[in-house]
């Protein structure tokens, strides 16, 4: 009886040792504990107990964290977890007055895990501030780029006008130097979010049209080679295109909002052949729509570019039916059709858009589909 009650005991001993210690949750869900070990270049580094090895986490990977024996600093992120930002902030800062002796890492953790409070709570102005700060620090550094603010103030708050004032005020510093070319893509793009979720549509896409123009190299940096050829320097990296790869559509497509036709299609045509056929669907869509928008927006019409325009937007359809773009690639194949002047073709292409698409909810390329079939205006 004594035997088993010390089998107990150790039992029991063993369990809340386990218990206890740190613990990162990434994004997936899945708990580590252990002992964190560092914090260095935005990378969590905890000493797993169980599985005999270290496991590293960057701060964009982490969905919480729970320190032992900092009580201040978990019930930040306890707040994170409930959503409650504004007061996860003040729970930060409180907890930065506290910060424990023996982890001076925690000092910068601390920094960077309100700072994600303040994204994801939409204080949009201080989290600009906060990152500009972290891109001066590292412009290349990945993580950094990647925790780039995406949740914004209500339409009409005034944190969105004071943040796109900070990114003009580092635009404005940045110049034109070919050598923060990206870091001020960056800015720009952001930029082209918060004006498009300020309802500022043509000024989101005054910004895409300042991305395009960085990839003009600029004169200067230019230089003859013995042969008169033009050559870079050395020390100048190349600029990147502007590539559906690099994730840009969203700038593509605040040029099609610009009416810049044009330019969409000099810059997407070439490319579609070398893009994977899991990357193609938005690309194709994208394309498709500024060849069809140019073809009605010029004069004279061109028979060839709308047939472009045709066989790609069915392209889409038929190929990548499962797609968010797949309703609209559909109705703007039945404008098509309507332009061809045949009218049978158009109004079987808005029947199978209604047939196919009619059970999601709130699609109004469905509505407007079944508008023009009641109405027969496809004739």
């Amino acid at each position: 009886m004594i035997r088993m009650k010390r089998y107990w005991i150790l039992a029991v001993v063993c369990w809340t040792a386990a218990a206890m210690g740190d613990r990162i949750t990434d994004t997936r869900g899945l708990p580590y504990r252990g002992t964190i070990v560092s914090y260095q270049n935005k990378t969590l580094r905890l000493r797993a107990q169980t599985a005999g090895r270290d496991i590293t986490r960057t701060v964009d990977q982490v969905r919480s964290l729970e320190i032992d024996d900092f009580d201040a600093f978990n019930q930040a992120e306890k707040l994170v977890t409930q959503k409650k930002y504004p007061q996860a902030v003040e729970a930060y800062e409180k907890a930065s007055r506290s910060t424990p002796k023996d982890r001076p890492w925690l000092t910068t953790l601390l920094h960077d895990r309100m700072y994600q409070a303040r994204v994801q709570g939409g204080m949009i102005d201080e989290a600009v501030k906060d990152w500009l700060a972290m891109m001066d620090a590292d412009p290349k550094d990945k993580v950094t780029r990647a925790l780039a603010p995406e949740t914004f103030a209500p339409e009409g708050d005034p944190a969105n006008a004071a943040a796109v004032k900070l990114l003009d005020a580092k635009l404005a510093q940045l110049g034109k130097d070919p050598k923060t070319r990206d870091y001020a893509e960056r800015l720009l793009k952001l930029k082209m979010k918060l004006l498009e979720a300020m309802g500022e549509s043509q000024k989101a896409s005054q910004a895409a049209e300042a991305i395009t123009r960085l990839d003009a190299p600029a004169k200067k940096d230019e230089e003859k080679s013995e042969d008169g050829e033009t050559a870079k320097k050395d020390d100048e990296e190349p600029a990147p295109a502007v590539t559906p790869a690099r994730g840009d559509l969203e700038v593509l497509e605040q040029l099609v909002k610009a009416g810049k036709y044009d330019d969409v299609i000099e810059k997407l045509a070439p490319r579609l052949e070398s893009l994977p056929r899991n990357e193609l669907a938005g690309p194709l869509f994208l394309l498709a729509k500024a060849q069809w928008l140019k073809y009605q927006a010029d004069e004279p019409k061109d028979p060839k570019l709308l047939l472009r325009a045709g066989l790609n937007l069915m392209w889409v359809y038929s190929a990548f039916g499962n797609s968010d773009d797949a309703p609209e690639a559909l109705y703007l194949a039945a404008e098509v059709h309507t332009a061809l002047k045949d009218a049978a073709a158009a109004r079987r292409a808005l029947e199978e858009l209604v047939e196919q698409f009619g059970g999601a909810e709130d699609n109004p390329w469905v509505e407007q589909a079944q508008r023009q079939l009641d109405t027969g205006t496809t004739e």
